[in-house]
């Protein structure tokens, strides 16, 4: 435990037979704070034991189907000033807990409450992890108490006390198990049973009907799902949180039915009449649109996301999703032939996010398909790459020189590049297409196949493998071979024109279009 601070800091949590988790929740926080209160309704002793080497206030209690009662029996055994709320396996990193420490001790405001950002990993079929914005910093005040049985929140009570309401720039990290499919099933099961004696009790409610709709959806009940959802949009506050979330829900389950293309269009239309500005539906919008091959349409949907999109932060989003919209305008313009706007949306992006890989990378290909050698290996030393960087400043000037066909010099800087132990996705890309376009398909194959071992799942790379086999390779292959190959993405964050988002436990399906290709 830490010397005593100038504000005394308390972190509390409610768990249940969480010895897998617990240890690695309080070991990133203990060294911060003077308290650790933990209420455990665990079945048996293994989660206290798990939790040993660190010094608690553990207190044993009953579960009564009901998580505000016990997180607010737990609060009572707080003796500190400042209360950070954890649930097991949640963590912060270490120079967010010391900064958390400082805030705490030196500015935090007793009629303050602190929204943090609560953040989980990236399913296996998503792009990028959710995050939403939960009060878990509070004053330890009698006048704040927890309500509802299950999603309970502070926040009725904080406004009922007319305290005011910040964010922090901290992070709160969910780990893997939240996408572990039996976990899943389990909490939906009780969520599901404990919303429904929540409206027996006290009455329908839109929070209510969300929470049984995200239940449904995560039972792979659909039908359900689309029935509470609804119901959640229509008895919400207009332009409240619930509404906002039951029109992501709709969204999210319909793009899992078939033939259900037109209904998300019109619901989607009606969640933007309410929320017009928000980035996650104008996205989903632009894929609707897409699909429907309305790409103009497409386009200034994108466009409206990405200069103007807004966030809200206590409904749970895709954490990437402003750097999503930019992908997808800037895209959408390059599949509509129009590169130099293209690329001023790229640099535009870059200048407001310089921290994201991902745009950069789609900057480089913006000016790599302009033949802008110059910025492009300036902007290719600037990319977070650990070693052969110098062979990539080669490669970029191979895909330069390959872009406007020119491809015996192209093919020289490629083959530099791949020989100096080169394995990044543009140089694998760009010397493929320099090899195949010369007709020299063994060495092509040598390429390709470590393409394959880094990135099997790549639609391009399978248009070229096919291209390749015997019964379909052609006479003459500058014919048939995409000169300028669609934009790429770094390993784990690839979109295509199916991309999943998964805005609160669910997905909007989020089409990114590919850029125009020349056949020479």
């Amino acid at each position: 435990m830490t010397d005593k601070l100038l504000n005394r800091f308390a972190v509390a949590m409610i768990v249940r037979n969480e010895a897998e988790t617990i240890r690695d929740s309080l070991a990133s926080i203990a060294p911060i704070v003077d308290q650790i209160v933990v209420y455990d309704t665990s079945e048996d002793d293994e989660t206290q034991r798990a939790a040993a080497e660190f010094e608690t206030t553990w207190i044993r209690g009953e579960w009564s189907d009901d998580f505000a009662a016990a997180r607010n029996t737990c609060c009572t055994h707080v003796d500190a000033d400042w209360v950070l709320w954890l649930d097991a396996g949640e963590t912060i990193d270490f120079e967010d807990a010391e900064n958390l420490k400082a805030f705490v001790s030196n500015q935090a405001d007793s009629n303050t409450a602190y929204m943090l950002l609560v953040t989980s990993p990236a399913p296996r079929d998503g792009i990028d992890g959710e995050q939403n914005g939960q009060f878990r910093l509070v004053p330890r005040r009698d006048d704040l108490a927890f309500q509802g049985r299950v999603r309970e929140s502070l926040t009725d009570s904080i406004l009922g006390a007319k305290m005011n309401l910040e964010g922090l720039p901290f992070r709160i990290q969910r780990g893997d198990r939240e996408n572990d499919p039996e976990r899943r099933e389990s909490r939906a099961k009780r969520n599901l049973r404990i919303a429904d004696i929540q409206i027996a009790a006290d009455g329908p409610t839109a929070r209510m009907a969300n929470c049984r709709a995200s239940a449904y959806q995560d039972l792979g009940d659909s039908e359900q799902a689309v029935k509470a959802y609804a119901t959640a949009v229509d008895i919400a506050a207009a332009g409240s949180s619930d509404m906002l979330e039951g029109y992501y829900g709709l969204l999210s389950v319909l793009d899992c039915i078939a033939e259900s293309e037109e209904q998300q269009l019109q619901f989607c239309l009606k969640a933007i009449e309410v929320f017009p500005l928000d980035s996650q539906l104008l996205c989903a919008m632009g894929s609707y649109l897409q699909r429907q091959e309305r790409l103009d349409l497409a386009s200034r949907s994108y466009e409206t996301a990405f200069r103007f999109g807004q966030v809200n932060p206590e409904v749970s989003h895709v954490g990437r999703i402003q750097e999503i919209c930019a992908i997808c305008f800037g895209l959408s313009l390059q599949a509509q032939g129009d590169d130099l706007k293209s690329l001023d949306a790229f640099e535009s992006a870059v200048e407001q996010q310089p921290e994201s890989e991902t745009l950069k990378r789609h900057l480089l290909n913006a000016y790599i398909r302009q033949a802008m050698r110059d910025e492009a290996v300036a902007l290719a030393k600037r990319l977070d790459v650990s070693e052969h960087r110098e062979a990539l400043t080669s490669a970029v000037r191979g895909a330069c020189l390959a872009s406007q066909e020119n491809w015996l010099p192209a093919n020289a800087y490629l083959k530099t590049a791949f020989d100096a132990g080169c394995r990044d996705a543009l140089c694998l890309r760009w010397y493929s297409v320099a090899l195949l376009r010369q007709a020299r398909i063994d060495e092509a194959k040598d390429v390709l196949a470590q393409w394959q071992a880094a990135d099997p799942n790549d639609a391009e790379l399978r248009s070229y493998m096919a291209m390749i086999e015997p019964q379909e390779v052609p006479t003459d292959t500058s014919e048939t071979l995409e000169a300028s190959p669609p934009a790429v993405l770094p390993p784990g964050a690839r979109l295509d024109s199916r991309t999943r988002v998964r805005p609160h436990l669910n997905r909007v399906g989020l089409g990114i279009p590919s850029p125009p290709v020349s056949n020479g």
